[in-house]
């Protein structure tokens, strides 16, 4: 079996990848996310 290492540019290239899609993630929740107790609880009133 070959020795295989992790690389700094191994870590690099995961944390950027985690970070990323946390962020990307976070703005698109923050969008499409209601606002309020109202929208919370009853839905925003658009469900039936």
């Amino acid at each position: 079996m070959p020795n295989m290492q992790i690389s700094p540019w191994d870590l690099a290239v995961v944390a950027v990848y985690v970070i990323g899609t946390r962020l990307l993630f976070g703005w698109w929740a923050a969008r499409t996310a209601r606002k309020g107790a109202e929208g919370y609880f009853l839905g925003g009133r658009a469900l039936r």
